[in-house]
């Protein structure tokens, strides 16, 4: 389909502020108060406070309610199935796990015994028994070394600290982020490791616990991954084939990556609109509900996000683009925020996050009729509505300022026509100025007030004229 026509049904993105000054936030998406609706949380690092945002019945976001959590939290993550939300603080050395009360109060993180500075985490089903599982990266201060360590879902929901860990040999160096992706079909996951200061590494799980760097293996092709970076790292599906695919965002365009028989290969790749294009940011979604995966790219130069799908000949090009503004793009989302069971996009900065719905576009106004006046040269200045003769139907009033009349105007079907038209005051020869040297203070009156002043049920007009008080009130 061509560009023009806009395939899929997508609303303009709605931006949400934080409403306190710049500064690193972590956002996760999940249903923490168990009504089977996706919630957003927001831990500010600076203010050390948890904003929740319901999603209420209707498919909105409530406003955002506050609560005291971690300070300077860097990692934040909800269990889809418990509602436990994760928060990680490396300031204060604590993974610590909040829920929400009968009360409907979010609890202060709850510490997990983790004896070391922690760093990174991430949820996932480690070990495909069960429930979510957690992964966390740690830092031995006085050895100087990183490790990943783990809990495990018992049967009863409760999590159980194993004793196995994954260490690094390498001295100062501290993981930053934990992507979870089962890049083998093992039905084991695996971890996309991201450091401070060093490439990323590719972990596969072999068996519970146990990890090969496969990043290290010969002819691994490293060089596809070697200057990305967490923001740039997006995992989805987009052949169908029921395995996940990595999608790296580099330059104007992105790559998905696979991993057949240990060795990084390049599924498909997916440019921007032009060579201009920054793509930091892809990621698939089903916008459709049919089954096939589009490519969604963030273009930080256009200030765009480009949807592509894939044609009769299998390759994909862009039909359609939805305008975000600048946006200092830090991670992208996907959850059904309005409760119609389609994916959405939750983009996330520093001071916002933009949530772009799916399945639905926004409701735009459709122009009826309009109406000039017919005195020469007069000049509208303001307008109300009320029922001014007691039919049950409103009536617009239009106040021409420049020779002080009001306009009754009905609308009838779709036609708007004159009922009455009169002067409520004659102020002498400047009147006749034209209206562009007119001063805006001689445009009166000034303001007008439709009311019932004198609770008979009808309608009333009052006017403020200068000084004057004018009252007309309905027969």
């Amino acid at each position: 389909p061509a560009e023009t026509e806009e395939p899929y049904k997508l609303s303009t993105a709605r931006l949400f502020s934080y409403g306190a000054a710049r500064g690193t936030r972590a956002v996760a998406v999940g249903d923490v108060t168990g009504d089977k609706r996706d919630d957003l949380v927001v831990a500010d690092a600076g203010t050390a406070q948890l904003a929740l945002y319901r999603q209420e019945p209707g498919g909105e976001l409530a406003r955002r309610v506050l609560y005291p959590t971690l300070s300077a939290v860097t990692d934040a993550a909800i269990d889809p199935k418990t509602g436990e939300i994760f928060l990680l603080s490396p300031t204060e050395r604590i993974l610590g796990v909040a829920v929400q009360e009968p009360s409907g109060r979010i609890t202060f993180p709850r510490p997990l015994p983790i004896k070391d500075r922690p760093t990174a985490m991430a949820l996932a089903n480690l070990d495909g028994v069960g429930g979510q599982d957690l992964v966390y990266a740690a830092q031995e201060e006085q050895a100087r070394t990183s490790y990943l360590g783990f809990f495990y879902r018992k049967p009863d929901g409760t999590l159980e600290k194993s004793a196995e860990t994954h260490p690094f040999k390498e001295e100062d160096l501290a993981v930053k982020y934990l992507v979870t992706v089962d890049l083998d079909a093992n039905r084991l996951t695996d971890l996309v490791v991201f450091f401070d200061y060093q490439k990323p590494r590719l972990l596969l799980q072999r068996e519970r616990g146990k990890f090969v760097d496969a990043s290290e293996e010969a002819g691994f092709h490293k060089g596809l991954t070697t200057e990305l970076k967490r923001t740039q790292l997006g995992i989805g599906d987009v052949n169908g084939d029921g395995r996940p695919e990595l999608l790296v965002a580099t330059k104007n365009f992105a790559r998905s990556l696979t991993l057949p028989a240990g060795l990084l290969t390049v599924v498909d790749q997916y440019n921007g609109r032009s060579g201009d294009s920054t793509i930091t940011r892809a990621e698939t979604l089903d916008l459709d509900a049919d089954g096939r995966s589009e490519i969604v790219l963030f273009d930080s130069q256009a200030r765009e996000l480009s949807i592509l799908a894939q044609g009769k000949d299998k390759a994909y090009t862009i039909v359609q683009h939805v305008e975000t503004g600048a946006f200092d793009l830090r991670d992208f989302l996907v959850a059904d925020l309005n409760g119609d069971k389609r994916p959405d996009m939750v983009l996330v900065s520093d001071d916002k996050f933009a949530i772009v719905y799916s399945g639905s576009r926004d409701r735009q106004f459709e122009v009826i009729d309009q109406y000039k006046t017919l005195i020469e040269d007069g000049h509208y200045s303001s307008v109300t509505t009320g029922d001014l003769d007691g039919d049950g139907q409103a009536e617009i009033l239009v106040v021409e300022g420049a020779k002080h009349h009001l306009e009754i105007l009905l609308l009838k079907g779709s036609a708007l026509s004159q009922e009455l038209t009169f002067r409520v005051y004659d102020p002498g020869p400047r009147e006749y100025a034209p209206r562009w040297r007119q001063p805006a203070e001689l445009r009166e009156p000034s303001r007008v007030i439709i009311a019932d002043i004198n609770s008979d049920g009808k309608d009333d007009l009052i006017l403020l004229i200068h000084d004057n008080l004018v009252i007309y009130r309905q027969e």
